[in-house]
């Protein structure tokens, strides 16, 4: 009975030890590298999410909506083979008692970017094949726009169509790798909707 209870009284072997020690190691060898590619993952789509190719295209498509929806359906015009868009829309959409439309907004590409100039159509040349227009403001909208084949715009009855694509892959920033970068399509379709 003196030899059992001294054997139960006796602690942790050497080798037993050891290998709890090394087990305890290969959890959290795993438990970090689980922490880290975790947190990789999480920096990679953070940047593409927040990506200026993201919020580009957001705000181009917003604009090119909010712009084209209170246009006239008297007129659209394109130009520079598709990659230029004019439309034309009353200053007050409340006040129409002014025959044509007095303001324009031209969506171009100039370069890499997607550009907005807005200005005033001059009184009597609405009807000429190249209205008078005067710019009242000129904006970016978007960068690296790839243009494509057909053009950017396009005219589909009432409705007028922006294809965009953005890419940041072929020069990407210093510091970012391919993972983190964008290249996307956006196409928006909207109608005009006043006389």
């Amino acid at each position: 009975m003196t030899a059992q209870s001294s054997r139960a009284k006796r602690g942790m072997t050497l080798i037993e030890l050891m290998v709890t020690i090394l087990a305890a190691l290969v959890l959290i060898v795993g438990i970090s590298s689980m922490l880290y590619h975790g947190h990789m993952g999480y920096r990679r789509l953070f940047r593409r999410v927040n990506n200026e190719v993201v919020r580009n295209a957001y705000e181009a498509r917003r604009t090119f909506d909010r712009i084209v929806r209170r246009s006239s359906i008297r007129r659209c015009d394109l130009a520079d083979g598709n990659n230029t868009a004019y439309v034309y829309y009353f200053a007050n959409p409340q006040n129409m008692s002014v025959e044509d439309p007095d303001r324009y907004a031209k969506f171009y590409v100039s370069g890499t970017e997607l550009r907005l100039e807005e200005g005033t159509v001059q009184t009597g040349t609405f009807e000429l094949p190249v209205p008078g227009r005067t710019p009242s403001g000129d904006m970016r909208l978007a960068q690296n726009v790839v243009v494509p084949a057909a053009g950017v715009f396009a005219l589909q009855g009432n409705a007028v169509r922006m294809v965009l694509i953005l890419d940041d892959e072929t020069s990407p920033l210093p510091g970012v790798t391919q993972l983190e970068t964008v290249k996307m399509t956006v196409t928006s379709e909207a109608i005009r909707h006043n006389p």
